[in-house]
């Protein structure tokens, strides 16, 4: 077979599934159009054997027990406020927790398992960080806490999550200590 033929065949062959590609899209739109104009697409789910995942476990965890202190750290100044520092912090050295704000921070957190990922939000801009301090002053560990998304954070090799897991946390707890020290947990959530 000379080139001209070989290239008539490749390009027979790529125009063929071109072809199958858009004729299946095309069919799978105007599926979802009839079901549409049928009521039977409800906007949320087009399939119907959609299953939430199950809930198979809930952990409540203790962590960074050894800590001696923490201290909330809150990125409470606007993106776009004049003369912003990098921190963003209007209290760039945090506000230390009392002992039975401590026990609330450290055992807000559990470690939940699915049958399947549940859907999650895509953003992760946390505004609230719980910074864990040793005896001797050094920090063990952080927390961060996104109020805007409902997503958390810890850092340290020994919070790690397994297949199907993610974290849990008290927001309601934690956001009721806070607003009892006069901090908002609805930080820089709304974009105007």
């Amino acid at each position: 077979m000379d080139f001209s033929r070989r290239a008539l065949v490749v390009v027979s062959l790529v125009v063929g599934i071109g072809v199958a590609i858009v004729g299946a899209a095309a069919w799978n739109n105007a599926r979802s159009a009839n079901d549409i104009a049928s009521g039977e697409y409800d906007g949320e789910q087009a399939s119907s054997d959609y299953q939430e995942p199950v809930l198979l476990k809930t952990e409540k965890l203790t962590i960074w027990p050894e800590a001696a202190s923490i201290r909330l750290f809150v990125e409470d100044i606007p993106y776009d406020a004049p003369n912003r520092p990098d921190h963003g912090m209007s209290k760039p050295a945090g506000v230390v927790l009392t002992k039975a704000q401590q026990a609330i921070v450290s055992n807000a957190v559990q470690r939940k398992t699915y049958s399947e990922y549940p859907a999650v939000s895509a953003c992760f801009i946390p505004h609230h960080f719980f910074r864990f301090y040793d005896a001797s002053g050094k920090q063990i560990g952080e927390l961060q806490v996104c109020y805007c998304c409902g997503g958390i954070e810890l850092s340290g090799a020994q919070q790690r999550l397994a297949d199907r897991q993610l974290w849990g946390f008290d927001y309601d707890g934690v956001e009721k200590m806070m607003a009892d020290m006069g901090i908002s947990s609805e930080v820089q959530c709304t974009s105007e």
